[in-house]
């Protein structure tokens, strides 16, 4: 922080990066519905999962605020700072790159949500260039690097392409942790 390289200095960049993350947060619920609602902000600035990580040296926190500051600019139509946000999430966390193509689709959605004609797919593209930059910057920095991982000695264990039954798995168990109580949420709005 400013040439500060203690574990303080550190700390406090992380706590306000979760500031930033809260205030993104903030502006993208209103950018969605509009309203302004201090009580879902609060909830997101104590979520329990997140909240630890903010006095924390982690990347979680900063790559958080760096996708909601990228989400909130594409629903501004502030595409290109969109897409330098992501550039800047991509540095903090490879995994970010998914984004480049959620924020495309979101940034296309008015589009394809109307019947068009050709001169509509032009237009289209002449709003999602800047979301190719992020792409074209990740790709080209994986075919100079050869790995995701930026330090080599890493890749080892951090392999670009691998599948585990990990994610699946725990994906089925939240599914059936999560289940019964949906079901049972739903079967009290039937009744009444």
């Amino acid at each position: 922080l400013w040439g500060a390289t203690s574990l303080d200095a550190a700390r406090l960049m992380s706590l306000l990066c979760s500031c930033f993350s809260i205030g993104a947060f903030f502006a993208l619920r209103y950018r969605v519905d509009r309203r302004l609602d201090a009580l879902l902000t609060a909830q997101f600035a104590l979520f329990p999962i997140a909240f630890p990580y903010n006095f924390l040296v982690y990347t979680d926190v900063a790559s958080l605020a760096l996708v909601l500051g990228a989400c909130v600019n594409t629903l501004a139509y502030q595409h290109l700072f969109a897409a330098l946000l992501i550039v800047l999430a991509i540095t903090v966390r490879q995994n970010n790159v998914i984004w480049v193509g959620l924020l495309a689709i979101l940034a296309s959605w008015p589009f394809l949500c109307k019947p068009g004609s050709r001169a509509q797919w032009r237009s289209i593209i002449m709003k999602l260039w800047p979301y190719l930059l992020p792409l074209g910057l990740f790709l080209g920095f994986w075919i100079w690097n050869g790995s995701i991982s930026a330090p080599n000695p890493q890749t080892v264990l951090n392999p670009d392409i691998s599948l585990h039954l990990g994610n699946p798995l725990f994906l089925l168990f939240s599914a059936g942790i999560l289940l019964p109580l949906h079901v049972c949420i739903g079967l009290q709005k039937v009744v009444r």
